[in-house]
């Protein structure tokens, strides 16, 4: 993996993937560092560099390669939707993205993903999440007419949380606040889907705090972080 993740990085900084109809090549960098302003993920970032910097940063690149891999494969894809909505957005239709070069790009980033379970989702115009593959999640999603909570859904098996205790709570509280009006119209069609439901968010420390206080729970309290997290 990281030679894996040397390649796509090297393709997506080195390579000239964009083209010009009056024959100019670019790389990503060049053109992403142009309309940086315009990404409204950017934080303070001023370039595409700096933001890979800080990435590996927070990773500890080199730690885990498979994590490295993911980080910079949903980078990539957020990148490449991004200069598509400048496109779109300004009409340059003098400029885009070189197929033939770019699949080399694109193919090893899908080839990767797929290795190792994942697939990406549009949440926003262009932002892209990596989620695990997870069927029943992935269906649900489709079928859920709110938009936020259809995102929540997703983002649930977003990789970058897969280990993140107090992310999964914040997102099985809201679909906890989604589902409680709907909760007798659920027990009349389920009463056991609905009474194992609110058990989950009522004594497994996500809605209540059940580690410590007045709505303590022994079985919760003497869970390891571990085993919280497979609940």
């Amino acid at each position: 993996y990281k030679n894996e993740y040397n390649k796509i990085k090297n393709l997506f900084l080195n390579y000239n993937l964009i083209e010009c109809s009056i024959g100019y090549q670019y790389t990503y960098e060049e053109v992403f560092d142009a309309y940086i302003m315009q990404w409204k993920y950017r934080g303070t970032k001023l370039s595409l560099k700096e933001i890979i910097i800080d990435i590996e940063s927070k990773t500890n690149c080199g730690e885990n390669p498979i994590d490295d891999c993911l980080y910079l494969c949903e980078l990539v894809l957020n990148i490449r939707e991004f200069l598509k909505y400048i496109s779109n957005k300004y009409h340059l239709r003098d400029m885009y993205i070189s197929d033939f070069n770019d699949r080399m790009l694109i193919e090893t980033v899908e080839y990767l993903l797929k290795t190792l379970g994942y697939s990406s989702y549009k949440e926003e115009e262009y932002k892209i999440l990596l989620v695990k593959e997870a069927a029943d999640s992935i269906n649900t999603a489709l079928i859920v007419e709110n938009e936020d909570i259809s995102n929540v859904i997703m983002q649930y098996n977003d990789f970058k949380i897969v280990k993140n205790i107090k992310e999964k709570q914040k997102i099985l509280q809201s679909l906890a606040n989604y589902i409680e009006p709907k909760r007798k119209e659920l027990k009349n069609k389920n009463g056991k889907l609905e009474k194992n439901l609110f058990m989950a968010f009522n004594k497994l420390n996500i809605r209540h705090n059940n580690l410590e206080g007045k709505d303590k729970e022994e079985y919760t309290s003497n869970l390891t972080k571990e085993d919280l997290l497979k609940w």
